[in-house]
């Protein structure tokens, strides 16, 4: 991901450049309204148009940033009307449980996370990773994950992503979200002895996750399952689906997360969860068997759709499993059981 120099150098140009506009349009406005009373100085002309077109490709990156993580807009924890601190204090009351936050280095950010794992089963090196959905805050402490966590007799990494919550950062930024979830796997296993690592990723959480294992170091000490929950295959596809074929611009913008193609590869079992047309969980059968849409991710663009009609995809590692609940439903009691069998069967294969 760069340097320190580096990343300070590529931040001072591109947000320097969007800050340069920004002073140009005020400028301007000001000029105007008071009819030239107000006469603030302008800049050079030669550094107008060098800057133009960084900042307008840096400000459509922000934006679109906000798009995909939601979290990282700085009013939505007002608009949510979500107090971090009273819900981080909750997490607290999970009974017989363990709490403790870290910041964790990750590419330049502090990443706020926090282990909660019961007294007796701390050191057993069973791990599980959770990353978030757009707009989720891991304080919100989904009930469905703590008790998926209980059923297997995990401990939980829950962290947010950079700029999100109490972690460092003012702006989305793809390296950094994606530097966060690798952060943790490193933490967990330098930090927490973890040799058994549960990776669960809902929605952006599972492309997080997926672009991430293009590349993220994977030990061979420690034994791994990937879950990704409600995702896609690629960012760019969705795009096209719902935001009138705007996928160039995820691409343009270097924002894809495509988990499809590192899924192709994963010699590690992964489970991947959509939900289905039927009123109880199932292994998948065919491609028709997908709900049209889950209310946010349509199914023909789903990660379950692409890598069940891949015929390169190693479907051996794979399960896909459809389920009756929408995006961001809860899962089941009956079905948070039957994953956490699966789980514990990959586990011990």
């Amino acid at each position: 991901n760069g340097s320190p120099g580096m990343r300070l150098a590529k931040s001072v140009l591109f947000n320097g450049s969007s800050l340069a506009l920004a002073y140009t349009i005020a400028a301007f406005c000001i000029r105007t309204i008071s009819r030239s009373y107000l006469n603030p100085p302008s800049l050079p002309k030669l550094v107008v148009w060098l800057t133009l077109p960084l900042a307008l490709y840096n400000d459509l990156y922000i934006v679109t940033g906000y798009l995909v993580h939601l979290a990282t807009f700085p009013l939505l924890r007002d608009i949510l009307e979500l107090d971090l601190d009273v819900e981080r204090a909750k997490l607290a009351d999970i009974p017989g449980s363990v709490v403790k936050r870290f910041p964790i280095q990750a590419n330049g950010s502090l990443i706020d996370a926090v282990i909660i794992g019961n007294q007796n089963q701390l050191a057993n090196g069973r791990w599980i990773i959770f990353s978030q959905g757009n707009g989720e805050f891991y304080e919100q402490g989904r009930e469905d994950y703590i008790a998926l966590a209980k059923a297997l007799q995990a401990n939980i990494l829950f962290y947010n992503y950079a700029a999100v919550g109490a972690s460092s950062g003012f702006l989305p930024d793809h390296e950094a979200e994606l530097a966060s979830h690798a952060a943790m796997h490193a933490f967990a296993r330098a930090e927490l002895g973890a040799k058994e690592i549960i990776d669960f990723g809902h929605s952006i959480g599972g492309g997080v996750q997926g672009q991430n294992l293009h590349d993220l170091e994977l030990s061979p000490e420690v034994k791994y399952v990937f879950v990704k929950h409600m995702t896609f295959g690629r960012l760019s596809r969705v795009a096209d689906e719902i935001a009138y074929k705007t996928g160039f611009l995820i691409h343009f913008l270097n924002w894809e997360y495509d988990s499809t193609t590192s899924s192709k590869k994963l010699e590690h079992p992964e489970i991947i969860i959509q939900q289905g047309k039927n009123p109880s969980a199932e292994y998948m059968q065919a491609a028709t068997d997908l709900k049209e849409t889950d209310d946010v991710i349509p199914g023909v663009v789903s990660l379950a759709k692409e890598v069940f009609e891949d015929k390169e995809c190693l479907k051996d590692k794979k399960r896909l499993l459809l389920v009756p609940e929408s995006h961001n439903a809860l899962m089941s009691q009956v079905f948070v059981r039957e994953l956490a069998t699966i789980i514990n069967r990959e586990l011990k294969a």
